[in-house]
């Protein structure tokens, strides 16, 4: 008897004692982890680099990935049982350890015992097998067990709101006039000769050249019989710009009553600025604007200027999105409601876009009208209604984007009165981290400063959104277009030169005319925005802006 009872005590032992450990041990390498996945996905490690290398379960990562060298930094610094390399991580031998971008699952079926979902916005890291010896179970034929872990760690974006706006490649860095909501009138815009008129008429799509390349030439379509003059125009201020440079016909090649090619002039391609391109006919140059105030002149933009891009054009400077909303039916309301409440459905970024631009649904790959849009219905731009309601009066219970909390500040200025309302007055400098940071370093397509220029409060601002930048500037009509990037933007209208201690301007970046006229913002650098670790609400990462860090396995 007591023989029979000391195998059933060694039993017991051997199940409170050694598989103790063994949980203890288990524990303790998933604590390393998720601490080593988290390490592995900080920073730039994520999203992915394209991996070509395989093992039996999928994809793997390589050996000088950013993400793999930080993993094996880690486990190798505080794992005591073998040292770990990042070579180690990517041999495709799961008990020494991997890195993997993706979610690796059991799989009696794969010869690794597991299987890979690549994912380029996750890592997952694999301990080492660690093997824990028994001390009693040996005596029921149990001499130890090897106990490993994984851990997934992804990137992912905040559930900012996407406000239904659009920008365009080539108009999505630095200060910019979001949209003037005026319905793409080219109000305000000064030309010299601004009353003449002729029978010609112009393609009025709006065209990018490169500042100072010699040699380049512009293509001219429409009703062009009889032109005589092509003229660049500048806009003026605070009254009518200069006389144009003229290109005379002796100079046209190619010319046809429908087109017309000419050299662009040094003088013109030498200044970066936008340039409206009419024609002469008759001795008189061709109209500015329709009789509803949209514009006729060719915007030509060289290079890429400030303050200025798509002015005047017959979109409007930016436009909008058109995405149903179904709290509310007519257009209008939709808008609105998209403005004031956030978009019913994420939108994304289409995956390997390239020219042509434009899609529809139908299209491989186009996804519309549901969570994960990456292809987006526009409208040349914006209702003052809409934007009003939207952005200041609310819809339908719905207080505006920037009446929120009562016009509440995360800066601490004091809201601005907007018609009796209460409006957010935050301005971009005042989430500076550093009292010497301006503007013009957080703003332009290079950023050079040593780590993220703005603190995590500026994600909590309403004056703060994503807007999907599309990848030309659409044209006339309800067109759809492939989203390729998500650019950061804040509606404010500070100068380059702005610090943390710039006080907002009388307007901060909402000129008010009776209704909202423009609205201008700001569009950021995304490596100025802080990374943000944490688990508070989030959605799919779009490819641009803030990152937020999680656990998800």
């Amino acid at each position: 008897m007591v023989a029979l009872v000391a195998v059933v005590l060694f039993g017991v032992a051997a199940l409170s004692v050694d598989l103790g450990q063994a949980f203890v041990r288990q524990q303790e390498r998933q604590q390393r982890a998720d601490r080593a996945a988290l390490a592995a996905g900080a920073g730039a490690n994520l999203p992915a680099p394209t991996s070509t290398s395989t093992c039996a379960y999928g994809s793997r990562a390589n050996a000088s990935d950013g993400a793999v060298k930080d993993a094996a930094a880690y486990l190798g610094a505080t794992l005591a049982d073998g040292s770990v390399t990042a070579t180690s991580l990517v041999d495709c031998d799961l008990t020494n350890g991997e890195v993997v971008y993706g979610t690796l699952t059991p799989s009696a079926a794969n010869p690794s015992g597991s299987v890979l979902t690549p994912n380029p916005d996750q890592v997952t890291v694999v301990t080492p097998h660690s093997h824990v010896s028994f001390g009693f179970a040996p005596a029921i034929g149990f001499d130890g067990v090897d106990v490993a872990a994984r851990a997934t760690a992804e990137i992912r974006s905040p559930a900012i709101d996407t406000v239904p706006f659009y920008a365009y490649v080539g108009c999505d860095f630095g200060q910019q006039t979001i949209q003037q909501p005026n319905n793409g009138h080219a109000a305000g815009l000064l030309l010299s000769h601004p009353d003449e008129t002729n029978a010609a008429t112009l393609t009025p799509t709006g065209v990018n050249l490169p500042l100072g390349l010699q040699g380049q030439t512009l293509t001219l379509t429409g009703g062009l019989a009889g032109v005589t003059d092509v003229g660049f125009f500048e806009a003026g201020l605070s009254g009518a710009g200069p006389e144009p440079v003229v290109v005379p016909a002796t100079s046209f090649t190619a010319a046809t009553p429908l087109s017309i090619t000419l050299p662009v002039p040094t003088t013109v391609s030498s200044v970066e600025e936008v340039w409206y391109v009419r024609v002469k006919q008759g001795g008189t140059w061709s109209a500015v604007t329709d009789k509803k105030g949209n514009l006729l002149a060719l915007p030509l933009t060289i290079g890429n200027p400030p303050l200025t891009c798509g002015q005047g054009s017959n979109q409007g400077n930016f436009g909008t999105l058109r995405i149903a909303n179904t709290l509310v039916n007519s257009t209008n309301d939709q808008i609105a409601m998209n403005i004031a409440a956030g978009l019913q459905h994420s939108l994304a970024i289409w995956v390997g876009a390239t020219s042509p631009w434009q899609c529809r649904d139908g299209d491989i790959g186009a996804v519309v009208d549901k969570d994960g849009t990456n292809c987006v219905g526009t409208d040349p731009g914006m209702s003052a209604q809409a934007a009003q309601a939207g952005f200041i009066e609310g819809v339908k219970g719905v207080p505006g984007r920037l009446a929120r909390n009562d016009g509440a500040s995360g800066c601490g200025n004091p809201p601005r009165n907007i018609g009796g309302i209460l409006v957010n007055n935050d301005t971009l400098s005042c989430f500076f981290t550093d009292s010497s940071t301006t503007v013009s370093q957080v703003s332009g397509p290079a950023y050079s400063l040593p780590g993220p220029a703005l603190s995590a409060k500026i994600y909590e601002s309403p004056r703060f959104a994503l807007v999907p930048v599309l990848g030309e500037q659409p044209g006339t009509g309800n067109k759809s277009y492939k989203i390729v990037t998500f650019r950061p933007a804040f509606i404010t209208d500070q100068v380059d030169s702005a610090t943390k201690a710039t006080p907002p301007t009388s307007a901060n970046g909402l000129t008010v005319n009776g209704t909202l006229q423009s609205v201008q913002v700001i569009f950021l650098n995304a490596a100025a925005l802080p990374t943000i670790e944490g688990s508070g609400q989030t959605t799919t990462y779009g490819g641009s802006g803030p990152k937020v860090l999680q656990l998800v396995d």
